[in-house]
């Protein structure tokens, strides 16, 4: 996974900021955990001067006791481990710094933090640029953590399944307006909305494809997704709001074809 913030150590709003969050990542047990963060200034500043500041890394027991402490320094003390990194003045990347956990002990989150606690850059510069900050975290070489392990499997059988649906209704619908036959407005909407969500599935796989190979995946497409995913729900929400209100749906026998069921029960649990 690949992380990039925009960051502000020093005075912040009339408030003196000396850590700042920068992501969190999960591995299980017995994983190899790396890390690799560069920083910059985003504007050129001094090309003589470098800041050096603190990238401090949290499991999830220490996390917890340092959200507790409200002290910048009683936090640093807490830290798992620490990578002492260097600010170039000059306004460009400083060089890749890795740090690797190998066999952790347990499933852990970690979490990634930059901090300037003494305050030896922001003090003697408190008009210091934002800091842009790049943050590369594997689990055992693989770009998913282990809370999305299994997400790509589970996209796929959900494409599999809408397929099959969606081709099987939009036959019956052509048939039965070949036929001639009354077509109920709901079965349609449900369509759509099917659809709709075939094509967020679509983009997410793809998405995860591309997160899989560089740790960020394709921002517009994951937007896409979301935004076709958004259309699906209406649609079904929409439907259930009318019928609520009284829309009568054609008696239909569904105990002929058990898959409207099936596919009416799989549309609700998903979209709940």
């Amino acid at each position: 996974m690949t992380s990039t913030r925009s960051i502000s150590l020093g005075i912040n709003a009339g408030e003196m900021v000396q850590s700042q969050y920068i992501s969190r990542f999960s591995v299980p047990y017995d994983a190899t955990f790396t890390a690799s963060i560069r920083l910059k200034l985003q504007d050129k500043f001094d090309s003589k001067l470098n800041f050096p500041v603190l990238v401090l890394f949290f499991d999830d027991d220490e996390w917890i006791q340092a959200l507790h402490t409200g002290d910048c320094l009683k936090s640093k003390s807490l830290a798992k481990y620490e990578l002492n990194s260097n600010l170039r003045g000059d306004g460009e990347w400083n060089n890749w710094e890795t740090y690797e956990i190998p066999h952790v002990a347990k499933n852990q989150v970690w979490y990634v933090v930059v901090s300037d606690c003494a305050g030896v850059t922001h003090m003697a510069y408190p008009q210091l640029p934002y800091i842009d900050v790049e943050l590369h975290m594997l689990n055992s070489g693989s770009e998913f953590s282990h809370e999305e392990y299994g997400v790509m499997t589970l996209y796929i059988i959900l494409f599999l399944v809408y397929v099959y649906f969606l081709a099987t209704t939009s036959y019956k619908i052509i048939v039965s307006a070949l036929r001639r036959d009354e077509i109920e407005n709901a079965i349609v909407g449900c369509v759509f909305a099917i659809y709709m969500e075939l094509l967020h599935i679509v983009a997410q796989i793809i998405h995860m494809i591309l997160y899989s190979q560089n740790g960020k995946g394709f921002f517009l497409l994951d937007l896409i997704s979301t935004v076709l995913q958004m259309n699906s729900q209406i649609t079904i929400v929409g439907i259930l709001i009318l019928i609520a209100f009284g829309w009568e749906i054609i008696d239909v026998d569904f105990t002929k074809d058990n898959k409207f069921m099936f596919l009416g029960g799989a549309i609700i649990v998903f979209h709940t």
